[in-house]
């Protein structure tokens, strides 16, 4: 879902990693660049990083371009020739 969404320039906001907690979310997004890693034990901290986004529409925009090329270079990989690669 976070793939697809940074396809259409979504800026992603994903709960960080935590004690006890994965999230290969956080694996997508590089936190300041393409998205968000926000705290997931303080809703508030999230709703505060989305109003910021919102608030400065430029660095929104930027985000938002990161987003879509980073889920493009994702698309590129070649998997099978990295599985290939593994199983050998």
């Amino acid at each position: 879902v976070v793939q697809e969404a940074m396809r259409r320039g979504t800026v992603p906001v994903v709960f960080a990693q935590g004690p006890g907690r994965m999230n290969a979310a956080t694996d997508l997004v590089a936190h300041g660049q393409d998205g968000l890693h926000v705290d997931y034990g303080n809703p508030d901290t999230a709703a505060a990083a989305i109003r910021a986004l919102f608030d400065a529409p430029g660095r929104l925009g930027e985000m938002s371009a990161r987003a879509r090329e980073s889920a493009a270079a994702r698309d590129r990989f070649d998997y099978r020739a990295a599985f290939r690669e593994l199983l050998d």
